[in-house]
């Protein structure tokens, strides 16, 4: 007999078991762990260099190249490696494949000591670059949403 069937003849069987599926439903979801803003680890991090003055293009040569050819011979398990250099300011972004906590950690170290050993860098950068874990927290958007439309200038 199908399901359908035996809800037709048994009427007062498929209210009892709707309703204990809603009662166990609402009893684990009252029991879910929540957070408003829970951790999330995303294994990156960014290197981030100061070369007041220079142009994009000198950033490019000068400072995020030579870094990048480090961090590429240096450091192990690198996904994605991607930069930008503008006006002054060369940032880094190095993805790591997904490994464990303490691996991460120990990538992060080797990624601080690839770059601080990196020797042509130019004398005139600001500080030594910073190397620092990639933080979603802080400010990076969990969803955008645009909204666009046809509207006159006088509404």
């Amino acid at each position: 007999m199908s399901i359908p069937k035996l809800s037709v003849n048994n009427p007062v069987l498929a209210n009892l078991l709707m309703i204990i599926i809603i009662v166990f439903g609402v009893y684990a979801w009252m029991n879910l762990p929540r957070e408003l803003t829970p951790e999330v680890s995303v294994q990156s991090a960014v290197v981030t260099t100061l070369y007041p003055g220079a142009s994009p293009e000198e950033v490019e040569k000068l400072v995020t190249a030579p870094i990048e050819d480090a961090i590429q011979e240096n450091v192990n398990k690198v996904e994605l490696l991607f930069s930008t250099s503008s006006e002054g300011r060369s940032v880094i972004f190095v993805d790591f494949e997904e490994i464990s906590d303490r691996d991460f950690d120990k990538e992060l170290e080797n990624l601080r000591t690839a770059v601080e050993q990196v020797n042509e860098l130019p004398e005139e950068i600001l500080d030594d670059p910073r190397v620092e874990e990639f933080d979603i927290s802080f400010g990076f958007p969990i969803l955008t949403i645009v909204v666009g439309g046809n509207i006159a200038e006088t509404q």
